[in-house]
């Protein structure tokens, strides 16, 4: 599988490669002054460094997935799309690892805890984890596979979720014909999440790995305020148009009021009729 790691703003500060050390993977980043930025890091290899010519800014997230998808993807790949601020990516112990579910809301915290913080280093994660993320995807027929988006173990008892939201900060696209990135949603993410449960009834997400990122730090997209903010609130308003009964507004510390969503679905069976009306919709039955 082929690994791009997305980046913008963060020539001495990027740390995803760090964590991919024995991975061949790529950085995208926007324009030839970034590419001169980036190649005066003495940890970073020239030849690595890709430019998309997008544009930067609260869309260039997900202008730069376009790219990779249209542009460096072939049909058929799996590609694994990552953000740029990786910092100590942990998984469920080994010993634990296989099981199906795990009892993490007891009381026991302390000992859940260190379960779920078993160091992975990116060469562990693509041998070990992601091809076991993409068979399970392959015979469903998803085409979008991620990771926990959050790090609390007492929401990830069960290693596997297979509908909801995939974090863009580490997703796995399988290129098509169907799935068309968009340049003009910030949302990227959660754009590509609805997208793949309207198109094909679901994704994988292994909750038993955590990225551990940064967000909203300086490089990126930026801060969460200003344009940004702006951009996420047209965001919002648009999805929630596009995919009715499948999103819904969250609240979120911090955040504005119509800048945030979530999944309004939780069950296999709550996406399964979601996706059946989709369907039944686009071929002019409802």
């Amino acid at each position: 599988m082929r690994v791009f790691i997305r980046s913008f703003g963060r020539a001495q500060t990027i740390s995803t490669h760090l964590w991919l050390s024995g991975v061949d993977f790529r950085i995208v980043v926007h324009s030839e002054a970034e590419r001169a930025a980036y190649c005066k890091n003495r940890t970073i290899d020239p030849g690595v460094v890709i430019v998309s010519g997008e544009p930067s800014g609260p869309l260039g997230g997900a202008a730069q997935i376009a790219f990779i998808l249209e542009s460096l993807a072939e049909s058929g790949e799996w590609v694994a799309i990552l953000d740029d601020d990786f910092r100590h990516p942990t998984r469920v112990r080994d010993d634990l690892y296989p099981l199906q579910e795990l009892p993490t809301q007891t009381k026991d915290r302390a000992y859940w805890k260190a379960v779920f913080s078993e160091p992975c280093s990116g060469a562990q994660f693509f041998r070990e984890l992601a091809p076991e993320m993409v068979a399970r995807a392959s015979v469903r027929g998803f085409h979008l596979c991620g990771v926990s988006s959050t790090d609390n173990h007492y929401f990830r008892g069960k290693h596997w979720r297979y509908g909801g939201f995939v974090p863009g900060a580490l997703a796995m696209y399988k290129k098509d014909g169907l799935f068309r990135p968009r340049r003009d949603i910030g949302l990227d993410d959660y754009y590509a999440s609805a997208e793949n449960h309207r198109l094909y009834g679901g994704v994988v997400v292994n909750n038993w790995f955590w990225h551990d990122a940064l967000t909203f730090t300086e490089g990126g997209q930026g801060p969460y305020a200003g344009a940004r903010q702006a951009q996420r609130r047209k965001d919002c308003e648009a999805l929630l148009g596009m995919y009715p009964g499948l999103l819904r507004p969250k609240e979120r510390r911090g955040f504005e009021d119509g800048t945030d969503l979530a999944f309004r679905l939780t069950t296999p069976e709550q996406f399964r009729k979601w996706f059946d009306k989709a369907r039944l919709t686009r071929r002019g039955g409802g």
